[in-house]
């Protein structure tokens, strides 16, 4: 048998040839599945057999993987497996089929699940990022903040599979895959993982501890990341092994957590995401406190994880958190009331005369007039949600498509499909203009009444994380470190990257870059205004107030004179 890349001789147990490193055995480039997908090029084996196909019916390229694991045969393209393959594949068919269902912003969602050729084929979009494994063979380790960012992300999805009934398999760095725009976590092919990322209870053939399972190989993944090295197996350890230490400057409360994660006894591991907020912020799961005045900024612990998004209105200060909480507070940051009704990671918040209003990622919006509280569902995962003048909200799915809704009563008015790549930004100008940018850069208008959009302007280098747009039609737009104004072109660099904007009423704009926030000046010049110790993810800004949102669940209100 010879591959059929070099001609170089390979055995059929081989996976990928050791000349060349093409998979052994796949199907070959011009194959047809389904009636509807080409293959174009069969990629290194990972478990099953992964290909590079063209969906002729909408002329996209997709992943198709195919269940092919090690032990399989081809006769011509028939697939031959023995009984105990037969019922993995059945299992890794039903998970398939589980997860088109699911709506998880964190999930590469199957975009169709087929039989054909005696097995089982998935297919998905092109992973738009890097594996974990490959980022840390390539670059090194990850430091501390970015795992943190990691486990949190990771932590949900385990929650949620948990509570979708969809556990499956151990988290292995190659199923994690870093994106521009946050973590994906892939199917995977429902086979045993290496033995570093299987908890002891897994190794013993005792019944699963499913939840802590998942834990102990979070755990075991996010001490990769940190090392770039996996750690020993649990056989290992359990009879003596210690665990290599992490690097000097791992964030203590990070050490404590992947310690708490790789204990040997499941009852030890945490098992629910707010137990890993908990010990990532190093207090108990559940604490509040009230806020603590430094020497200018008042600081506010409002969520046990990443605040994500802010609203003001005249007198109150709305926060929503990745621990799915919304809670209101003063312009003073004293604590006013909790709302309840999230269903997942908030994707949009707003405050409007007749109350407030959300979105979540399951799909639904939120809103909370006085002491009513009401929600309607877009039937899909949501992305992004932003207001439109006083009494509709605008969101947008992840087919893309951007939604209208009329608040309070929480009504869907239509929907319409968006053009472009993925929309990684959504804004809105007070003329009730529709802006979106996308992850090729592009910054896209769109008009509801005509429903028709164009781009605005030259593209940017690099996905777009931040959109404003202000009384006097100005738009400004943000992609890595850069400042990008309608009809000017970029017009600053800042020192980390942007991640969010916020025009006040008197036309002043602030830049929320790393943990930083600057107020740009005459000719774009940037002076910081607030340090707020750690990375933000939300900015607002009233006439004489800024407020940021912190991955560490810290709200900071910093008094801004209106003389400068």
């Amino acid at each position: 048998m010879t591959c059929a890349g070099c001609q170089r001789p390979v055995r059929d147990t081989d996976l990928n040839c050791a000349g060349c490193g093409a998979p052994v055995g796949a199907l070959a480039a011009g194959t047809r599945l389904h009636h509807q997908y080409r293959i174009e090029q069969a990629l290194a084996r990972q478990g099953g057999q992964r290909y590079l196909a063209l969906d002729e019916q909408s002329g996209s390229r997709v992943l198709v993987l195919e269940f092919f694991p090690e032990g399989a045969r081809r006769f011509g393209t028939l697939v031959i497996l023995d009984a105990q393959r037969q019922e993995q594949r059945a299992a890794w068919a039903r998970l398939a089929e589980h997860w088109t269902t699911l709506h998880s912003l964190t999930l590469r969602r199957p975009l169709q699940v087929f039989e054909q050729h005696g097995t089982t084929y998935v297919v998905s979009p092109v992973p738009a990022g890097v594996p974990l494994s490959e980022q840390v063979e390539r670059q090194g380790a990850l430091g501390g903040d970015e795992v943190v960012r990691l486990v949190l992300v990771l932590a949900e999805v385990i929650e949620e599979l948990a509570a979708a009934g969809s556990l499956d398999g151990p988290l292995e760095p190659e199923r994690i895959t870093l994106t521009s725009t946050g973590v994906r976590l892939e199917l995977g092919w429902g086979q045993e993982a290496p033995v570093a990322y299987r908890a002891p209870e897994q190794l013993m053939s005792q019944p699963a501890v499913r939840v802590a399972s998942r834990i102990y190989s979070l755990g075991a993944a996010a001490h990769f990341a940190l090392t770039g090295e996996a750690p020993p197996g649990a056989a290992h350890r359990a009879l003596g092994q210690p665990l290599p230490p992490l690097p000097a400057g791992t964030p203590a409360s990070l050490r404590h957590l992947v310690t708490q994660a790789l204990s040997i006894q499941p009852d030890q591991r945490p098992v629910t995401l707010a137990q890993v907020q908990a010990a990532l912020s190093g207090q108990p799961a559940g604490q509040a406190a009230g806020p603590a005045q430094t020497a200018q900024a008042v600081r506010v612990p409002a969520h046990q994880s990443w605040l994500m998004h802010l609203a003001v209105g005249d007198d109150v200060v709305v926060t929503a958190g990745a621990d799915q909480q919304i809670r209101v507070y003063t312009l003073q940051g004293q604590p006013v009331r909790h709302l309840d009704g999230l269903t997942g990671r908030p994707v949009g918040l707003a405050v409007l005369p007749s109350g407030i209003v959300a979105a979540d990622a399951r799909g639904r919006v939120h809103a909370w007039v006085g002491g009513s509280y009401r929600w309607g569902d877009s039937g899909g995962a949501l992305e992004h949600c932003v207001p439109l003048g006083e009494t509709q909200v605008v969101t947008v799915s992840d087919r893309p498509a951007l939604g209208l809704w009329r608040v309070p009563e929480v009504q869907a008015l239509g929907t319409a499909p968006l053009q472009g790549s993925w929309v990684t930004a959504l804004g809105a100008s007070p003329s009730s203009t529709i802006l979106y940018g996308t992850g090729r850069g592009e910054v896209m208008v769109f008009d509801p009444k005509n429903m028709t959009q164009m781009p605005l302007g030259t593209t940017l280098q690099g996905p777009v994380t931040a959109l404003a747009a202000g009384e006097g039609g100005q738009v400004y737009a943000a992609a890595g470190r850069d400042l990008w104004q309608l009809g000017a072109g970029t017009v600053a660099t800042l020192p980390a990257v942007i991640q969010a904007l916020a025009l006040a009423p008197d036309g002043r704009l602030y830049v929320a870059a790393g943990g930083e926030v600057f107020r740009a000046g005459r000719g774009h010049a940037m002076t910081r205004v607030l340090d707020a110790g750690a990375p933000i993810r939300a900015l607002a800004c009233t006439q004489d107030l800024v407020l940021a949102g912190t991955e560490t669940g810290h709200l900071v209100l910093q008094p801004q004179s209106t003389s400068t």
